[in-house]
């Protein structure tokens, strides 16, 4: 909810169950660390983005996206 209420555009309406809170919490240890970054890969919708988004909040980061589209 506080998440929600600073985010201007993107508002997060999720259900944390176990596997989520699990991805957040790697998510964030990632990023906490000095010089860290992760990459993460996945289809759409399995909630990657969300959780990265989350996680560089809870760490008081800006999140940048990189897009990439691959044509075959």
């Amino acid at each position: 909810n506080e998440y929600n209420e600073v985010s201007r555009g993107n508002k997060i309406h999720i259900y944390l169950f176990q596997e989520a809170i699990s991805l957040l919490i790697k998510i964030n240890r990632v990023i906490a660390s000095p010089f860290g970054n992760a990459l993460l890969v996945g289809l759409g919708g399995s909630g990657r983005h969300t959780m990265s988004r989350l996680a560089a909040y809870m760490q008081d980061y800006k999140c940048e996206e990189v897009l990439m589209y691959i044509n075959n």
